[in-house]
């Protein structure tokens, strides 16, 4: 199923706003130690992205996090973590999706880093991996999604 539905994204302040064009390829969870002190969650959101979807609507990114080679990126202004373009994943980008304005339609899909979980956080996903999949298992995961009751329209 493909839609050529916009989803609108937006920072904290509203300076970094993006329109993610369709459905995206799958939606996850992160429990990394990481993902956890970036959101001040239990757990990050994602919606991953072939970078082509994404359109800049208003202000810009710059590099965020400890490690700028993990390719986050955050408004300048409010410093909420908008999105990040995994290295080594070609052109992708995971767009935090707590930040769309229809968020409640992104239930998250994957779950990693459940070896990093907090032992109160209970499953949020109907795939668990302990690390990060293994890219091999991206075409089956993504295929899983698309068939997914709960995937975003």
């Amino acid at each position: 199923m493909t839609t050529d539905t916009d989803h609108l994204a937006a920072c904290r302040c509203g300076f970094v706003r993006l329109r993610a064009r369709g459905r995206p390829l799958a939606t996850g969870a992160c429990h990394c130690e990481g993902c956890r002190r970036m959101t001040g969650g239990p757990y990050s959101l994602g919606a991953i992205y072939p970078s082509v979807a994404i359109a800049m609507e208003a202000g810009e990114t710059r590099s965020i996090g400890a490690d700028p080679k993990a390719g986050h990126e955050g408004c300048p202004r409010c410093a909420s973590w908008v999105l990040t373009r995994p290295p080594g994943l070609g052109d992708i980008v995971v767009v935090r999706s707590s930040l769309f304005a229809d968020a409640a339609l992104f239930a998250p899909f994957v779950e990693s880093f459940t070896s990093e979980k907090l032992p109160f956080v209970g499953p949020v996903a109907p795939h668990r991996f302990e690390r990060f999949p293994d890219p091999d298992e991206f075409p089956r995961l993504i295929g899983a999604y698309a068939e997914w009751e709960h995937a975003v329209p």
